[in-house]
């Protein structure tokens, strides 16, 4: 899984400077992989993924993932419990070598799975589908520590992608495979960086048919990838606006009248006879009333 955080949906702003601007608060944050520090040489306003050559011995600056042979890589993530998540988006972080800033990826497919895809079930997506949508800049260039001055020709796009998925909670897996100008070498997925840590996640790399860890090619440390997942969600029953709210799937499940009131933050119900509850085979055969503590929360 990536190091990043759960956070509300907010979709990011992809002008026409040349820079993609990332969204405040995606349902899934891209994580780190930004090291700018101790690289010289880097031109100001830009910033660096460093490969932690003479520091940790890394060595893989970008993983292939290519249509071309059929390669994937695949990372997972989590939607919390009693979210439902519809994602319109996803952003993958890639590079072509020895190119200039002009994006030159073009073409990426998608496979979310229930699972780690060597033994999950597809959920969403196919092998044919070019989900692309838009590629820039991102403003980061991949380098090692270990050339100085830096070279500057894998610039890092970001490459955003068309999702039409709608998810509950639970832990999926994302498989992604990508081509572009097929007059330079990759594409390669850059992996996060965490400075002074070899492992960065648990992702997966598929190649001549067979599933393995996204290891490090210097150290064998298995990596995380940085997926920017953009989207809107809600509670499982709606609980967004114009949805069903908590008042609203409680009363669903009395068989008689109630009447409702909400007290200093508490909600008090009150059932007349013959109410059945929400877990099988409670009844209650008398009058009912009493005080439900609910967090009420607005979305």
């Amino acid at each position: 899984m990536p190091i990043g955080g759960i956070l509300p949906a907010f979709i990011g702003d992809w002008g026409d400077q040349g820079f993609y601007v990332p969204p405040k608060s995606p349902l899934v944050d891209p994580g780190s992989f930004i090291i700018s520090s101790d690289v010289g040489s880097l031109p100001e306003g830009y910033d660096a993924s460093r490969v932690q050559k003479l520091t940790l011995g890394m060595v893989t600056t970008g993983f292939g993932h290519q249509i071309a042979y059929d390669y994937r890589l695949a990372d997972d993530f989590e939607i919390p419990e009693g979210e439902v998540w519809q994602i319109e988006s996803i952003t993958f972080h890639l590079h072509q070598s020895f190119t200039s800033t002009h994006p030159t990826i073009n073409d990426v497919r998608i496979w979310i799975y229930d699972d780690d895809p060597e033994i999950g079930n597809l959920i969403w997506g196919d092998a044919v589908t070019n989900r692309f949508e838009i590629s820039t800049f991102s403003g980061i260039f991949r380098v090692s520590d270990q050339f100085l001055p830096l070279r500057l020709d894998r610039p890092i796009q970001a490459v955003r992608c068309s999702v039409d998925a709608e998810l509950a909670a639970g832990v999926y897996w994302v498989a992604w495979s990508s081509g572009g100008d097929g007059r330079f070498s990759g594409p390669w997925a850059t992996p996060l960086v965490i400075e002074g840590q070899t492992v960065t996640g648990n992702a997966r790399q598929y190649t001549n048919d067979v599933w393995g860890n996204a290891g490090d090619s210097g150290t064998g440390a298995q990596q995380g990838f940085p997926l920017l997942i953009e989207g809107t969600k809600t509670s499982e029953g709606g609980g967004g606006p114009g949805g069903t709210t908590i008042i609203d799937s409680f009363i669903a499940a009395l068989e008689a009248d109630a009447s409702v009131m909400l007290e200093d933050d508490e909600l008090v119900i009150t059932v007349e006879p013959e109410y059945t509850g929400t877990e099988d085979d409670t009844n209650y055969d008398g009058e009912v009333s009493g005080d439900i503590d609910v967090d009420l929360e607005c979305q």
